[in-house]
Order: structure tokens, then C-alpha cells, then sequence
């Protein structure tokens, strides 16, 4: 019974630290923090982190389209949060204990 409490806890800790670099994320695109991504400061965004490096526009777009689900022109923390799960998908050998 401790040995499933001890993993439950490290479970926690990952899953938290993964959901607080998912909202630093977020906020690291929402440069006005409204709460909503605009296509303009995603664009804007992609272009400051690399600039001797931008990513081609289209590819940028298409992100965003993924990002907008309700397509709307504004993406939210929800939103966000589907997409990052659709791209990074889940791999049940990455649930596995070492």
C-alpha cells in the first residue's frame, strides 16, 4: 500500500509539473493576458522567440487552426489545453514506472 501511495504522489508531482508548463505556455502567448490567443500574437510570438529562425507562415497557421477549435478567431487556456493533447498524444508505455 505505500508503494502505490509513494508512485501516486510522484504520478501527482509530474502531472502538476507538466499542467504549470503548460500554463506558463499560455501565458507566454498571451502577451495582452486576456485569457485568449489572437492569431496576431501567436504570429508575433513565433517570430520573437527565433527570429534569425521564423517559422514559415503557413506552418504558424495551420497551428493556429489546430489551436481554434471553436473557431472563433480566439483560442483559450481550454482550447490550448486539447490541442497540446491531440499533438502530443498518449503513449500508455510512457505511463509505465521505471
Amino acid at each position: 500500500m505505500k508503494d502505490i501511495v509513494a508512485i501516486s504522489r510522484i504520478r501527482l508531482l509530474k502531472l502538476e509539473a507538466t499542467f504549470n508548463t503548460i500554463v506558463e505556455a499560455f501565458s507566454f502567448l498571451d502577451k495582452n493576458g486576456d485569457g485568449k490567443l489572437k492569431r496576431k500574437e501567436v504570429i508575433l510570438t513565433f517570430g520573437d522567440v527565433s527570429p534569425g529562425e521564423k517559422s514559415p507562415s503557413h506552418v504558424t497557421m495551420e497551428r493556429y487552426k489546430e489551436l481554434d477549435w471553436n473557431k472563433d478567431g480566439k483560442v483559450n487556456f481550454k482550447e490550448f489545453l486539447f490541442a497540446l493533447t491531440k499533438w502530443v498524444g498518449f503513449d500508455s508505455d510512457d505511463n509505465k514506472e521505471s
